[in-house]
């Protein structure tokens, strides 16, 4: 474990190797899990303000959900999260072309395709967007950490090491200076790490 700032980084978000791989996953940060993506401050009043152009991409299922609960899920009030279908599906999931010779329709995030066609400010909430990362608590002290679930294990083959492939979510959350500080304090503990020949 390493410590930037006042986060402390676990070795596997420190070691591992990570390319979210849609194909072999069918989206399952969208559609598995028993409660939706908490909401951070200010991020339901983003997805309000997105809502005009985002709701027009729902399938019928998703906006015949959306109208009787909303999209803030009303069983804790104290803690927002999104509305998800009883499978665990998002109000916001919405399908893409199935991937030739693959069984499912890959799921993603209707929030996330207008934020990259440029027609919403917002991308999708921090929770989801830092996703296999995680943000959790030890005691006092913020900790960064790899939530590792079954359908994400084909990601885990190759890629870029997780800290590099989330520099915009990590940029995001904590800044530039932080996420560069992060990156050195890494490959200061990866070398570490190294087996001695």
């Amino acid at each position: 474990m390493i410590e930037v700032g006042d986060i402390l980084v676990s070795e596997d978000a420190v070691t591992a190797r990570f390319a979210c791989d849609l194909g072999a996953c069918l989206g399952a940060c969208c559609r598995v899990g028993d409660a939706g993506a908490p909401l951070g401050p200010g991020e339901r009043e983003a997805v309000e303000e997105a809502l005009a152009v985002v709701l027009a991409w729902l399938p019928a299922e998703n906006r015949e959900l959306f109208a009787r609960e909303g999209f803030v899920d009303r069983r804790q009030p104290e803690k927002p999260q999104l509305v998800c279908f009883p499978d665990g599906r998002c109000v916001f999931s919405i399908a893409f072309a199935a991937a030739s010779g693959r069984t499912g329709v890959p799921l993603g995030c209707a929030l996330e395709a207008a934020f990259r066609r440029g027609l919403t400010r917002f991308r999708k909430p921090l929770f989801c967007h830092l996703f296999p990362l995680k943000l959790g608590h030890f005691y006092d002290r913020r900790v960064l950490n790899v939530e590792r679930r079954p359908e994400c294990e084909p990601g885990f083959d190759g890629g870029i090491g997780m800290l590099e492939s989330s520099r915009e979510v990590l940029v995001r959350l904590f800044g530039d200076a932080w996420y560069e500080q992060c990156l050195e304090a890494a490959r200061r503990e990866r070398e570490r790490l190294k087996p001695s020949r």
